[in-house]
């Protein structure tokens, strides 16, 4: 589970990140990426993250479809996705992932800052789970979306996560530091499972967003998933136990009346050090919000 997007309050997944655990997650910022500010209470939102590798050869792609809604200091979301796999020398694969739940708490402090604390669950349900899935296919194309959808891909796993997000805003400067808990622990497939019966990691980012336009924004990260523990999948190599990656985009900001909003955003990430970069991990990234 290589990356979470990570879910947003009523503004954007950040940058899925990225999962993440989009994510990505990573979905995906949770107060939204240094662009205006908005009144919209709901919003709904259409994620696609295309994910290339090499030796060997592997395209993977997750869509993710997102509702949150903001009852003012408090916001519920709900995520659910699908992943799409394109393996060198197997059939293509494809799989519905876990559904994702939560709430984030939100307090100001101070006139700058701004502080969110979140927790969630995602739900062991989805395909390819269990010691007899019915297609087993489904299994490797979702094990390969949890490398930036996290455990919203790990159909054999239940994670409780919980985390915050330190935003400080200064007119059109926004920066953010970032960090989720996701401790996954097995709850089915004891006999056929990969990843073992507890996967601990931390998605944790730092994130600097400009807006130069009224309704533009442009934005970096450097993002980290580390894990905590030692599952098997990693090997005996101390650098596979944290993975870094580089992000950048921009997002738009259309006003379509009243308090409605159409935000699309694009962004693109690639892994900076051993073993992603080995094996060449980049990411390319579209998302369509709605807010209302």
């Amino acid at each position: 589970m290589r990356r979470l997007s990570e879910t947003g309050a009523v503004a954007v997944v950040l940058v899925m990140v990225g999962a993440g655990a989009l994510g990505g997650r990573p979905a995906c910022g949770d107060e939204g990426r240094g662009g205006p500010s908005r009144t919209a209470t709901t919003s709904i939102s259409l994620d696609r993250a295309t994910i290339w590798q090499d030796t060997p050869s592997q395209t993977t792609g997750l869509t993710v479809f997102s509702a949150s809604h903001d009852f003012g200091s408090v916001s519920v979301f709900a995520r659910l996705g699908i992943v799409d796999d394109r393996s060198a020398g197997e059939s293509r694969a494809w799989g519905v992932s876990n559904p994702a739940a939560g709430a984030m708490l939100k307090t100001r402090l101070g006139g700058h800052l701004l502080l969110a604390l979140l927790a969630g669950t995602t739900l062991p349900i989805g395909s390819g789970g269990g010691d007899a899935p019915a297609h087993p296919d489904a299994l490797r194309a979702m094990l390969n979306g949890t490398d930036w959808g996290g455990p919203m891909f790990g159909p054999n796993h239940l994670d409780v996560f919980e985390g915050f997000r330190l935003t400080a805003t200064v007119e059109r400067l926004t920066l953010r530091l970032r960090s989720t808990l996701h401790p996954a622990l097995r709850v089915r497939a004891t006999k056929t499972d990969r990843l073992g019966p507890r996967v601990i990691f931390t998605s944790s980012g730092l994130f600097a967003g400009y807006a130069p336009l009224a309704r533009l924004s442009v934005f970096g990260e450097l993002a980290e998933t580390r894990f905590l523990n030692r599952p098997a999948f990693l090997g005996a190599d101390p650098a596979a136990r944290s993975d870094h990656y580089a992000v950048a985009g921009l997002a738009l900001d259309f006003p379509v009346g009243g308090v409605r909003h159409l935000q699309p955003t694009i962004s693109f990430a690639r892994a900076i050090d051993a073993p992603k970069r080995k094996r060449a991990f980049r990411l390319a990234e579209i998302e369509l919000q709605f807010s209302f």
